[in-house]
């Protein structure tokens, strides 16, 4: 079972399309979460504008041992998700392999 700390943000910012994915059905329903609330809110809404890239920083918050094994595989469907519907909802203005830069800070 997934205990609610071991979530990152990437969780907030996915689709309830992607979370399925990564996390097998019943450890997800038993989160019991409102799952993709930042992603509806404040992301989607955007998605019919072209973009060109993207800059995404996590933080180190979640940087723990317990989250690394999930974040990899949250991070890839996000960024195919994002990637699909920035490219759908803006009828192919956005290109398909948009740029995904990802920052660390040490």
């Amino acid at each position: 079972m997934i205990r609610l700390k071991q979530i990152d943000l990437i969780f907030f910012f996915s689709s309830e399309i992607v979370l399925p994915k990564v996390y097998n059905d019943q450890s997800f329903q038993e989160l019991n979460l409102t799952y993709s609330t930042i992603y509806n809110a404040m992301t989607y809404p955007f998605t019919r504008m072209v973009i060109y890239g993207v800059v995404w920083y996590q933080g180190e918050a979640n940087a723990d041992m317990t989250t690394r094994d999930y974040y990899t595989c949250e991070l890839t469907k996000m960024i195919e998700y994002w990637r699909q519907i920035w490219y759908d909802r803006t009828n192919g203005n956005t290109d398909k392999q948009f740029p995904f830069g990802l920052v660390q800070v040490n």
